[in-house]
């Protein structure tokens, strides 16, 4: 071959690559151009959404930020009650030692798999030295998720029946009622994310079942459906996917009945669907479910023994349905037994009305999200009296349950705005009815709400008290360690020694701030008589107060070389300790201190003197 066909050959090919070159960079302009465009569709869109929705997202995120306010008000950065199962001899243990595994995680804790919140508790620990106020804050951020989900189909649901102004101003009440203090239970304890987390999933799953619903054929939303079945079963439900799966179920069976009332094509892939996707993902979270628990499994009352209780039973569901609505401290201080059950009672005549409103004024028509709501809660209800019915009749009145309870409020709330436009003119009565469901829930809401800002202060106390015991916790009694709420002392004192031991939780705050100097600036009482009984305390005992510059939760006063059992106030300008009778049995000049037994770090000398 000549050199002239041989430069031909390689020019002819050169430029064939480089023609190939110029389509792929092309192409990729071309492509590049039109996720560039995509995304300044969807930013614009998002912009104009918030100019038009100006005063309902004011209104939620005045909601969220009250929310917030109210969890650093009435909590501390402290672990106690479950989350002391997951220290010592459990996950984060494991993890830190390197021992942890994928059984560790998936390992049940009281018969529930919580896969979840162990990641999300593994994570803290991680990033955020298990600050528990990280997974507050985190539950505060999901209800804001699930309140603005909950707007946009508020907004869908009554855009044509009501003035754009109107829609913003009326989920204020959708708002407080989702951002309830009712729910304090679950806002203040880290572990109370396994209560608000759920229905996030459920919901985002429930809005794909209902646009699948509305299609003939299987589309890309059939595999989404799936995977968020799974999700919903066995990341994030928990005890709460029966209510969830239920609800799905009551959900396209109202379907069918509502629609042509025949198993067409489409409706039998969608019952294929949730059926073999609920099957498996029960199965996989049932399997040893109740092998080797984090902590002890609790007995689920049987059929047989909840119709035995007769009026029981009734009474239990009435005061957890009245519960939803207004909070339980507010119910036992301020209401006695006979006029809760009464809210409970007509609680329950205002859902089966609302259902009848519900189908009568054809609201399914346009969204099945009412009808998913009560159901939901109304299984919620069932599932706490089989549950809980052992525990006491009051039971399951328990603030951290209306975290899932509290959306069959909101349901009513819904059907009654969208039918209080659609009565008649001369249908006064009803009107009067529906304004007066509305105002019942309202006065529910601002009951709760006061009561709760009105306890948060002492909340706060609690947890101070608690982070500073967990200073020195060999030194209280058990009855003092009772505030962690945990099953044992020694479960208390090692949870807590693995936490130091880390540098995590409580004692990261203290050993990651620089404390200037401890002063001990004066101390009373001063008048103090060898072999007697000074400043007594109600279990009888001596005690000495000590007024203080710098003190920690770790601060301890030292009385003649004795440490005293001391506890610190958040200031950091008082120390009160208890004085066994043996220190002062004798006459003499004792020298007294402060001690942080963190740093080590001594205050300076006073004396005291026994006559």
């Amino acid at each position: 071959m000549s050199h002239t066909n041989i430069d031909y050959h390689f020019y002819s090919r050169f430029k064939i690559q480089d023609s190939r070159f110029k389509i792929q960079d092309s192409r990729f302009k071309i492509r590049l151009s039109f996720y560039i465009m995509k995304f300044r569709y969807h930013y614009d869109n998002i912009i104009d959404f918030m100019k038009r929705n100006f005063l309902g997202l004011a209104l939620i995120l005045t909601s969220f930020f009250l929310t917030m306010l109210y969890i650093k008000c009435a909590s501390g950065n402290i672990v106690f009650r479950d989350q002391l199962f997951l220290i010592k001899s459990g996950i984060l243990d494991k993890y830190f030692s390197g021992t942890l595994s994928f059984q560790d995680i998936w390992r049940a804790a009281s018969g529930f798999r919580i896969l979840g919140y162990h990641l999300l508790f593994l994570l803290n620990a991680t990033f955020f030295h298990l600050n528990t106020h990280f997974e507050m804050y985190l539950s505060s951020f999901v209800l804001l998720i699930i309140c603005l989900l909950l707007f946009k189909a508020y907004s869908k649901l009554l855009t044509d029946v009501y003035g754009h102004v109107f829609i913003q101003a009326s989920f204020i009440l959708t708002s407080l009622v989702l951002f309830s203090l009712n729910q304090w239970g679950s806002l203040l304890f880290g572990f109370g994310f396994i209560f608000i987390s759920p229905m996030l999933v459920f919901l985002i799953t429930f809005f794909v079942l209902e646009k699948i619903l509305a299609q003939k054929k299987a589309t890309y939303l059939d595999i989404v459906f799936v995977f968020m079945m799974l999700v919903s079963i066995l990341v994030f439900g928990g005890a709460y996917s029966f209510g969830f799966i239920g609800s799905i179920f009551i959900v396209i069976f109202f379907h069918f009945l509502t629609t042509s009332r025949q198993l067409n094509r489409s409706l039998l892939r969608i019952l294929f669907l949730v059926i073999v996707t609920s099957t498996i993902g029960l199965v996989i979270y049932h399997y040893k479910i109740m092998e080797n628990n984090y902590w002890p499994y609790q007995r689920i009352s049987s059929g047989l023994e909840l119709l035995s209780a007769n009026m029981s039973i009734v009474r239990f569901l009435l005061l957890s349905v009245a519960s939803s609505i207004i909070g339980c401290n507010f119910s036992n201080n301020f209401l006695n037994p006979d006029i809760i059950l009464s809210i409970g009672a007509l609680l329950v005549c205002i859902y089966i009305y609302s259902l009848r409103l519900y189908i009568s004024s054809g609201l399914y028509s346009r969204t099945y999200l009412p009808l998913f709501l009560i159901s939901y809660s109304w299984l919620v209800f069932i599932s706490i009296l089989f549950a809980r019915f052992n525990y006491g009749i009051t039971y399951g009145m328990a603030s951290r349950y209306t975290s899932n309870t509290q959306y069959g409020i909101i349901a009513i709330i819904w059907i009654a705005i969208y039918n209080f436009q659609h009565v008649q003119e001369s249908s006064k009565l009803r009107k009067s009815i529906l304004a007066s469901i509305l105002m019942f829930i309202l006065v529910g809401q601002f009951l709760t709400y006061y009561t709760e800002w009105k306890i948060a202060p002492y909340r706060m106390q609690h947890f101070e008290k608690m982070r500073s015991m967990a200073m020195n916790p060999e030194s209280f009694s058990q009855n003092d360690l009772s505030l962690f709420e945990a099953n044992n002392v020694t479960e208390i004192i090692e949870s807590l020694e693995v936490l130091k031991k880390y540098n995590l939780n409580v004692y990261y705050d203290f050993t990651s701030q620089k404390l200037p100097q401890i002063v001990l600036k004066r101390f009373g009482p001063t008048d103090i008589g060898a072999g007697q009984p000074f400043n007594v305390q109600p279990s009888g005992e001596s005690a000495i107060w000590a007024e203080t510059m710098n003190a920690s939760p770790y601060t301890v006063v030292v009385f003649n070389q004795t440490e005293l059992k001391s506890v610190s106030n958040k200031a950091g300008t008082l120390v009160t300790a208890l004085v066994p009778p043996e220190l002062f049995r004798n006459a003499g000049v004792f020298r007294l201190y402060l001690l942080d037994k963190n740093t080590g770090q001594k205050s300076n000398k006073l004396e005291l003197i026994v006559k």
